[in-house]
């Protein structure tokens, strides 16, 4: 068992992390890259999401949540996935980590799922 987790041979990420995918779609870095271009990545990703780092932003995270609460708690229920865990990530993501506004997210997200569905 412990030499198949440290094993990026067979048993990487180079086929990409969603199954079925088009082998021709984009790689997510640094989720589906493996040793050493992805201990690379790591390194210079790590420092920013160290908890300590990552606290940082919860107060934008908490506000996004909030908002996109607003947005349906009148109604009682909510589509889950589209009125609220697909849009949290990047409401959050960019403003706090990018620095870009929040009203970009639905531009990007149009845009990537545009990229993603020609892929």
């Amino acid at each position: 068992m412990k030499s198949c987790s440290q094993s990026s041979d067979p048993f990487g990420s180079r086929g990409g992390v969603q199954p079925n995918a088009d082998p021709d779609h984009f790689v997510s870095i640094p989720q589906e890259l493996n040793p050493p271009h992805q201990t690379r990545w790591r390194q210079l990703l790590a420092d920013e999401f160290t908890p300590r780092s990552v606290r940082k932003h919860e107060a934008i995270a908490i506000e996004e949540t909030n908002l996109l609460i607003d947005e349906f708690i009148d109604k009682g229920s909510c589509e889950f996935i589209a009125d609220f865990a697909a849009q949290l990530p990047g409401r959050t993501f960019f403003p706090a980590y990018l620095g870009t506004p929040v009203g970009i997210c639905p531009v990007f997200a149009k845009r990537f799922s545009r990229r993603c569905a020609i892929q």
